[in-house]
């Protein structure tokens, strides 16, 4: 499980802004390629009313989206946070020290938004590069069939 501060996200990445109307679904798309590599589930929390122009262009049930209109993103991803104490392999991404403090203390992993962004960047690659069609295995398939083999 990971969840995602989505303003703090956005702001790691030089190219995205808040003035592109589609900024959220951009910002999806890049976690819709990761979830879908490394089939995990994501709550991506936003601050504020949901755009009226935002809808996904992509479904996935792995990826869950708040928007916390008149509470503040932090509050829910706290709250979160509680929730989850239990799992210690839920991953809180943010770079606000307020939210990394209360994943310290619920013991839950941290990771600072500009390496996650890091992270959404190579499963991009990833992802585009195994839709190219080639002879090989590509990236996608080779880790399902490690998978496989690692069971046995």
């Amino acid at each position: 499980m990971i969840i995602i501060d989505g303003h703090n996200l956005i702001g790691a990445f030089d190219y995205l802004n808040f003035e592109d109307k589609n900024v959220y679904e951009k910002i999806f798309n890049k976690i819709h390629k990761y979830s879908i590599l490394y089939n995990t589930k994501i709550i991506l929390v936003f601050d504020g009313f949901k755009p009226e122009n935002f809808s996904f262009s992509k479904k996935n049930k792995n990826i869950h989206v708040i928007f916390s209109d008149d509470q503040e993103a932090d509050e829910i991803i706290i709250m979160l946070c509680e929730k989850f104490s239990h799992a210690r392999d839920t991953v809180v991404v943010s770079s606000d020290n307020k939210i990394i403090n209360i994943v310290k203390k619920n013991k839950l992993i941290s990771k600072n938004c500009k390496f996650f962004a890091s992270n959404l960047i190579n499963a991009e690659d990833i992802t585009n590069h195994a839709t190219k069609e080639s002879e090989y295995l590509n990236p996608l398939e080779t880790e399902k069939w490690l998978k496989y083999f690692r069971k046995k």
